[in-house]
């Protein structure tokens, strides 16, 4: 409807499971784009002379997540020992050919209410034993760890697995379908699984949907009284430089 633009009669969306079926659709036609390849996925395609790479930046935030309220996961020291184990850098070399940002918060850099300040748990493998032995696990712990049918989870699932083993953690991974992976979260029928979410114009309208008190997203179990009044009060703001210090502060508490 634009002067200008190319008219088109319609489009058709595919929903593709696995980035691999997508790539040999595109390279024999049958697709005409795909939106969204990762780091590897992109490795075939260079040189190829009639398909055009287009980069851009990014705002999909990867992460883990478990049911904060119910076993194991409702032991703070396992999930602390989890995040010490886990080498995100290598994770990022692997999974993503070094070519992703890590992120310390659910914000990524380059976002008004991201703040240096918010740090996550480094990567410390003798420190995640240990904090094991104090979770009441000294001979280990094996829990099972979802591994959604899609690009890039299921290797985000088989490399914290080599991760977790390392420190005495064995998980077992549990393979789900891409379209039955989030109803099944959703449900919370799976407890420990890959997660991505993208972000928001604004911190309030993803937030609010991950980590207030019984929103319709809070598929963790997470519920801090403090994190909730924080929520609160920056949503009832409209100067970002009021707002940046509570989202600081709120995202301080979760990552604890």
């Amino acid at each position: 409807w634009e002067q200008g633009k190319p008219y088109l009669d319609r489009i058709v969306l595919q929903n593709i499971a696995g980035s691999v079926v997508g790539l040999q659709r595109l390279r024999t036609g049958e697709l005409d784009l795909i939106p969204t390849l990762t780091a590897t996925d992109i490795i075939p395609l260079r040189g190829a002379k009639d398909i055009k790479l287009d980069k851009a930046p990014a705002n999909r935030w990867y992460s883990l997540q478990w049911q904060v309220d119910t076993p194991p996961f409702n032991n703070p020291l396992l999930r602390q020992a989890i995040a010490h184990a886990i080498d995100r850098k290598k994770l990022v070399d692997i999974v993503m050919a070094g070519q992703a940002p890590i992120s310390d918060s659910p914000t990524p850099e380059g976002l008004w209410w991201q703040s240096p300040e918010v740090k996550s748990y480094e990567y410390d493998p003798a420190k995640a034993k240990e904090l094991l032995k104090q979770a009441g696990y000294p001979n280990g712990v094996t829990i099972p760890l979802a591994s959604p049918q899609r690009t890039p989870d299921t290797q985000i699932a088989e490399v914290v697995q080599d991760q977790l083993k390392a420190v005495g953690i064995t998980a077992n991974l549990e393979p789900v379908s891409q379209a039955e992976s989030y109803p099944r979260v959703a449900r919370r029928q799976i407890n420990f699984t890959p997660m991505n979410w993208t972000q928001r114009p604004d911190p309030d309208g993803l937030f609010r949907i991950l980590f207030y008190t019984g929103a319709a997203q809070n598929t963790t179990g997470y519920s801090n009284k403090e994190v909730d009044e924080l929520l609160d009060k920056a949503r009832a703001l409209t100067d970002m430089q009021a707002r940046k210090p509570l989202y600081t502060k709120a995202q301080q508490i979760m990552i604890k």
